[in-house]
């Protein structure tokens, strides 16, 4: 039955019955209900706007609008006054006694109606409640992450909240009629009617919901509205556009992993994740699930109002993907947070939209685990490896649940320690000292945490990405890892061969475009002696050691110009923050440089006719006669416009709040403001790398491979996926050996730097000793020869193998296989020789003298001929090349299968 009650002027339906001439206007109040009360947003706005002195005319001080209270339009359009009626005043007073925010007014339109505007933001607070009683009253579910449902169901509460107040003001029934337009204000509605409130309802479609998304779809939809099924669940690409994608380097981990995978596991093999339209439809071929329990326990899913997907993941290795709706089942949410708080009494809360993401998750994915090994007569053999704290609730629930099924738990980072180094904590000396509950509860992670304690405790197997964050586990999460994973590449992807230098050559090229435009007026350094230095990644100022690189560059600075070298560097800072926009001294610069380019090709072709008559004729040309005056004029006018009154501007962008810009503060303090006399320049380029760029149109690959050193020297980086990106494209870089990557080196190559791996010891010394260590590493680095560079990048392309998912895929073999003999005794049993070794696994240092300051220092950048030619003779890159390839193993196997038998997925010693 129609919630919404006619109404017309002969009949007030729930009303008394009045003829048209007998209305009694005086005795009625009037409340027409709208989003878009002083808020425009579409073509209702017009309707009330227009429509309101009308009907104030007829309805006079009875006549209010009803809308969302947004500040900046209050401001220009509503005049502040006291309500009228002694009853909206009184029902409006209990609302605010109750912490809401109303606000009453009237609005500046013709007609001057009066309007009662609700603040959302103060009442959101009972979002979750108000979501509880709807449900209770309509058996609709509001998806959490829908702002503006969410926003509706706030809205209609609070209207609801104030008929229900002012209908009790009356002594006798009151005569109220309530209009409301559009389902936004439609919850009111729906609210007022389940509390039986003596209120006369309207309510006012302008275009149906269904209709709207049908048309722009390119549906026939007129000749076919009898046609469609309006109870099938309807997609629109532009309603879900959230992320499907790379957030972080679990993706690259995730992406670059497939490949391998896949080839050990083939049909078997299945990703599970969120959905999210917008990234599915470019990234993901839709296809039937292979494997027949699979697609019946997605069709059991389905048939509960549950939206799941199947198809190929268009990546290396076409791994099938799983991948659940979360919005299609976000109706659920305050029962799986009841279960889950049941299983693990941990409480999720409501504003935390990350946190019940995970519990919607998780919770799909330990229903879908159930519902397939419900399709097996025996036990199942099922491995799930989950990533994060944010899958760890399908973790928890699988185990809660007893699910026969093998988990992993595998965690890149602790979630504690993220947020302790933030806080400049000296946290590796004190691992052992912190209140760990303490510590969470402050910075309002509890709940966070504890489902990441819990995960890593209820997992078969327990794994991380490097010895560093094992250690760091042990104490935040009070485990110890059972098998350490290293983070690997697919080197495919970055695979240059000896085309790599020629690479590093042209991309070199146009960062020397984009420095001749910044520093225009000030170029009076050499290009070709100038090296390019660069960080990159999250903006975390001391987690990933942009403080210590700045001291160190400031103290490289003082060196360079005590000793008067001839070598510039140029350090960009890739940490994007908020902007505003490009910097108009930067964008001038580019300008500057590319009209100077136009006027010298206007000039070199002009003279090139002169000089190519003149040789026709079999005469040499005057060279004083062959530039005229204007040629001059022009010269001379290019020269004058890149005269420039200030310094080179050290970042690109307008930072919105650079006043408390952590970068920003540090070079103002150390002075490095590109100065002529500075042979250190800084630019801080605040947003990521694109080639559409105006500024410096290169891809973040491009400009890596165009640079001279990566400069990494983080002070927390569980495993740091730019010094492996830098080594696989040949680019030497520094790291330290608090990163899983630069401890994992250590380990595998005797002498890192020779291989242009420079490991800063951020753990066993102080910081300013450390410092002075990434100091002479880099002053080492330029004092090196064009020639140590090319022999040193040689060396460092190199160690690609050392990362190749390929030799690294063995760990998470190894992983698989523990995690099977815990969970099914019975059937699998490990090899005494597991979990892999890693002995003679290592690079050996080269031969030949190293161009590193590790072994090598001069007392300056410059070198004798006789040095460059000594070195000549005693590299061979073929003889090391060959040595490097031959320390590298072969990948390994876990049990030894007889001759002509087949090793299944997951086999050995059955």
């Amino acid at each position: 039955m129609p919630l919404a009650r006619s109404l017309s002027m002969t009949s007030l339906n729930g009303l008394p019955q009045w003829e048209d001439e007998d209305l009694p206007v005086e005795d009625l109040l009037l409340f027409e209900v709208s989003w878009e009360v002083t808020n425009k947003v579409g073509g209702i706005y017009t309707v009330i706007q227009t429509k309101a002195k009308i009907t104030a005319d007829e309805w006079g001080e009875n006549y209010f609008l009803v809308g969302p209270y947004f500040e900046h339009n209050v401001k220009t359009q509503v005049e502040a006054c006291e309500p009228p009626n002694p009853a909206v005043k009184k029902a409006m007073d209990t609302m605010k006694s109750q912490g809401c925010q109303v606000f009453f007014g009237r609005w500046l339109i013709e007609g001057s109606p009066y309007v009662l505007l609700f603040d959302i933001g103060s009442a959101a607070w009972n979002l979750d409640k108000w979501k509880g009683e709807f449900w209770d009253v309509s058996n609709i579910g509001i998806p959490f992450h829908d702002r503006e449902a969410n926003d509706a169901v706030i809205f209609g509460s609070l209207t609801a909240w104030f008929l229900k107040e002012l209908s009790c003001q009356f002594d006798d029934k009151p005569n109220i009629i309530a209009h409301f337009h559009e389902w936004q204000a439609g919850v009111g509605l729906i609210l007022s009617r389940s509390q039986k409130l003596p209120v006369a309802t309207i309510f006012t479609t302008h275009a149906t919901l269904l209709g709207r998304y049908l048309c722009a779809a390119n549906i026939d939809f007129y000749n076919n509205l009898d046609q469609h099924n309006t109870n099938q669940p309807f997609r629109d690409p532009d309603v879900f556009s959230t992320a499907f994608s790379r957030v972080g380097g679990i993706y690259t981990v995730i992406q670059t992993k497939a490949k391998i995978t896949a080839d050990e596991w083939g049909e078997n093999y299945f990703l599970v994740g969120p959905y999210f339209e917008h990234n599915v439809k470019t990234q993901v071929e839709a296809c039937e699930p292979p494997n027949p329990a699979v697609k019946k326990a997605m069709d059991t899913m389905k048939s509960q109002g549950c939206q799941v997907f199947f198809g190929r993941w268009l990546i290396e290795g076409s791994p099938y993907v799983l991948l659940f709706d979360i919005g299609s089942a976000a109706w659920n949410l305050d029962k799986w947070k009841g279960e889950f708080w049941d299983v693990s009494n941990i409480g999720i809360p409501f504003h935390d939209r990350e946190a019940n993401d995970a519990v919607i998750f998780g919770s799909l994915t330990a229903w879908f685990l159930k519902e397939l090994s419900c399709q097996f007569d025996d036990k199942p053999n099922i491995i799930a490896h989950f990533h994060e704290w944010q899958a760890g609730v399908g973790l928890i629930l699988s185990r809660s649940q007893k699910l026969p099924v093998a988990t992993i738990f595998t965690t890149h980072a602790t979630l504690l320690g993220r947020y302790l180094c933030a806080a400049n904590i000296d946290f590796y000396n004190n691992l052992d000292q912190f209140d760990i509950d303490k510590e969470a509860g402050e910075r309002q992670i509890y709940h966070r945490y504890c489902m990441e304690r819990a995960s890593v405790h209820c997992a078969h197997v327990f794994t991380t990405v490097s010895q560093i964050t094992a250690i760091e586990a042990e104490h935040m999460l009070k485990r110890n890892p059972d098998v350490v994973t290293p983070n690997g590449l697919n080197i495919k992807k970055f695979s240059a061969m000896h085309e790599f230098q020629n690479l590093h050559s042209m991309y070199k090229a146009r960062i020397q475009e984009f420095i001749r435009g910044h520093f225009y007026g000030h170029l009076d350094f050499s290009l070709e002696k100038t090296l390019f230095f660069f960080i990159a990644g999250r903006y975390e100022f001391s987690n990933k050691g942009a403080d210590m690189f700045l001291e160190a560059l400031s103290r490289l600075n003082f060196l360079l110009r005590v000793h008067k070298t001839d070598v510039t560097v140029v350090v960009f800072f890739i940490m994007p923050a908020k902007t505003n926009n490009f910097n108009v001294e930067t964008l001038k610069g580019q300008a500057v440089r590319k009209q100077l380019w136009d006027t010298a090709q206007s000039v070199k072709e002009k003279f090139g006719k002169k000089l190519y008559n003149a040789l026709l004729k079999g005469e040499i040309p005057d060279l004083n006669k062959i530039l005229d005056r204007d040629d001059i004029t022009i010269m001379k006018r290019a020269i004058f416009s890149t005269q420039r009154h200030c310094l080179p501007p050290v970042t690109t962008h307008n930072m919105i709040d650079d006043g408390n810009d952590p970068i920003l503060n540090t070079i103002r303090r150390i002075g490095l403001f590109n100065n002529r006399t500075d042979r250190v320049k800084v630019i801080l380029h605040p947003e990521f790398l694109s080639s559409t760029s105006p500024l410096l149109p290169l891809d973040y690959e491009e400009f890596v491979r165009g640079c001279h050193l990566g400069v990494f020297p983080s002070y927390y980086e569980p495993w740091g996926y730019t010094p492996a990106e830098c080594t696989v494209m040949g680019i030497p870089s520094v790291t330290t050996n608090l990163s899983g990557f630069g401890c994992f080196m250590q380990e595998h190559v005797a002498d890192p730097a020779a291989y242009g791996i420079y490991i800063v010891d951020r753990r066993f010394r102080s910081p300013d000793e450390s410092c002075n260590q990434l100091t002479q590493f880099l002053y080492g680095f330029c004092q090196q020869s064009r020639r140590q560079r090319i022999i040193q990048r040689n060396r460092t392309e190199r160690l690609s193998d050392l990362l190749d998912w390929r030799y690294l895929g063995r760990y998470y073999m190894h992983a698989r296989h523990l995690a099977l003999s815990r969970t099914f005794p019975d059937k699998f049993e490990m090899e005494p020789s597991a979990p892999p070794k890693t002995e003679g696994f290592r690079y050996p240092r080269p031969s030949s003298v190293p161009p590193s300051p590790s072994v090598s220092q001069h007392s300056s950048p410059h070198q004798s001929e006789g040095e460059d030619e000594d070195e000549d003779e005693r590299y061979d890159e073929d003889e090391e090349a060959e040595r490097d390839r031959q320390n590298i193993k072969s990948p390994f196997s876990l049990g030894v299968l007889p001759q002509g038998k087949k090793k299944q997925h997951g086999e050995y010693r059955n």
